[in-house]
């Protein structure tokens, strides 16, 4: 049975979810291509070991974008279709006869077409972002492939994709896509709310390799600081910048805490020149990009995990972001807004506490009664772990996964049945 795993840029490592994926299709006798329709990842990013270890270099393929000039368009779209034609004629014809339909023809559509055809044919194409689906179906209306087409709904795709596109931006999607995930409760119904069949889609969360994230009581240090740690993209989102103000309210009350930020992104000079006006640079550790086993090392090192997100100002939201369930699964207990998907994972005063968004006082006063209440720490921490165990196994999602692969495929397959008869 033939995957294709859509997806934006690939590997990289703030979307260890789709790695996930891949490797647990792989594992389960998927023959899996990934395509990455957004190019590879900065120069600068480490890649996690799994892309090494499972050889995916030979399965990601990088569709080239159109040229900038318009004028050339055309004949890097001719060259393209001119090298599919040799293995695979009949979808050279039908994306030539896409090229053909409109004053302006889908090139970028007309691109990613000939490259998933070149490795086709699929059984399932499962887009990874809403925003690539509606081009796999039109891709399929032409007649270039003829896959069940499976769409996860992740956060950005169904928040702020939606307030810039309007409602309306995935009727095709939800009229012609065969299922639908979403990541979490709070994004399916924001997917319910605008219109996805209630029939076909279901909450599939992304899962975590448990067997990596060793669970250990935390206790208050003897001497040394309360390591407090945060771990994620460095931007709006990510509500770092309300993090750092508490801090510096704890650091103002005398208290011994140190805070480490891992990862790295375009805010990082901000939140670095926020730090110093603070005064608490020598209290802050900005460790950059780190691969998962550099994460985990230095979590196991930390006392406390705060996770601010917040409603970005272009509508940007979060589900129970994957470092969240990581640093619960390891038994720290947790901070965390009342944002998207998150209450779904962090129940207030059982495994965690929940505070407001962008309200760096909540945090504050939320870090300083869990620094007065270390007693509690291996009771939240072991509160945490179940529910991480509960949710968000990557070994029971990955096999749900490949059970509505095999269901898709097969119902695919049925309707080319009906048809042909």
């Amino acid at each position: 049975m033939r995957l294709a795993m859509i997806t934006g840029r690939f590997p990289v490592l703030s979307e260890p979810f789709i790695l996930n994926q891949v490797t647990g299709a792989l594992t389960r006798g998927w023959d899996v291509q990934v395509f990455a329709l957004q190019g590879r990842p900065n120069a600068t990013e480490k890649v996690h070991p799994d892309f090494d270890r499972f050889g995916l270099s030979q399965r990601t393929h990088y569709p080239p974008a159109p040229p900038e000039d318009r004028a050339a368009r055309p004949a890097a779209i001719r060259v393209a279709l001119e090298e599919l034609s040799k293995t695979h004629p009949d979808a050279a014809a039908r994306l030539s006869a896409l090229s053909e339909t409109s004053e302006t023809p889908p090139w970028k559509t007309i691109l990613r077409g000939a490259a998933l055809a070149a490795q086709g044919p699929f059984d399932v194409i499962h887009c990874q972002f809403g925003f690539f689906a509606d081009q796999m179906l039109a891709l399929r209306a032409a007649g270039v492939h003829d896959a069940a087409v499976l769409t996860t709904f992740r956060g950005g795709d169904i928040s702020r994709y939606v307030r810039e596109q309007g409602p309306q931006v995935y009727d095709r999607t939800f009229a012609q896509g065969d299922h639908f995930f979403a990541n979490c409760g709070f994004f399916r119904d924001k997917a319910l709310a605008i219109g996805c069949p209630e029939d076909r889609i279901e909450v599939h969360g992304s899962g975590i390799d448990l067997s990596r994230f060793a669970f250990a009581a935390r206790h208050q240090p003897e001497g040394g600081p309360v390591e407090i740690a945060t771990t994620g993209r460095l931007v709006e989102k990510k509500g770092i910048s309300y993090i750092l103000d508490a801090i510096a309210t704890l650091r103002a009350e005398s208290r011994n805490v140190r805070f480490n930020i891992l990862g790295d992104g375009p805010l990082r000079g901000a939140l670095e020149a926020q730090a110093h006006e603070l005064g608490i640079s020598e209290h802050v550790v900005f460790h950059g990009w780190r691969n998962q086993a550099e994460i985990i090392e230095i979590l196991k090192g930390c006392h406390l995990f705060v996770a601010a997100s917040v409603t970005a100002s272009n509508g940007d939201q979060d589900a129970p972001v994957n470092t969240l369930k990581e640093a619960m699964a390891m038994g720290l207990p947790v901070v965390a807004t009342r944002h998207g998907g998150i209450p779904e994972l962090v129940k207030d005063g059982k495994n965690g506490v929940l505070v407001p968004e962008r309200n760096a006082g909540a945090i504050a006063g939320a870090l300083i009664w869990l620094i007065h209440s270390a007693e509690d720490w291996p009771v939240l921490g072991a509160a945490g772990r179940d529910e991480v165990e509960a949710q968000f196994d990557m070994v029971r999602l990955n096999d749900r996964l490949s059970e509505v692969y095999h269901d898709l495929a097969r119902r695919r397959r049925e309707e080319r049945l009906r048809h042909a008869s």
